[in-house]
């Protein structure tokens, strides 16, 4: 009797598309750096994939303390996002804390 090969599972156990998981800091104004270092793959990810990108704003509290500034931060990438065509309705998204403006 031969032995199952268990170098690699049977097709009904390997996921049929990948999912994305990734958040971005609000702790100030993006720039180039976030655009080719993040945001541009995001994007491009968000197209194909199932993919939850987040603005984690609450870890930004550790170098913007001021609510005001952080809430407009926030705002701002979050208008980043729409701006190179992230659409909020094709996939999901969150904000990890309140998006008030």
């Amino acid at each position: 009797m031969e032995a199952p090969d268990s170098a690699s599972p049977p097709d009904t156990e390997r996921p049929t598309d990948p999912v994305v998981v990734s958040g971005i800091q609000p702790s100030g104004r993006l720039h180039l750096g976030n655009y080719f270092g993040a945001l541009r793959q995001h994007i491009d990810l968000h197209q194909q994939h199932d993919a939850y990108y987040f603005i984690v704003n609450y870890h930004a509290m550790t170098t913007v303390q001021d609510a005001e500034r952080l809430r407009e931060h926030t705002f701002n990438v979050a208008l980043d996002y729409l701006a190179l065509g992230f659409d909020p309705t094709r996939r999901p998204s969150s904000c990890r804390a309140t998006c008030r403006r």
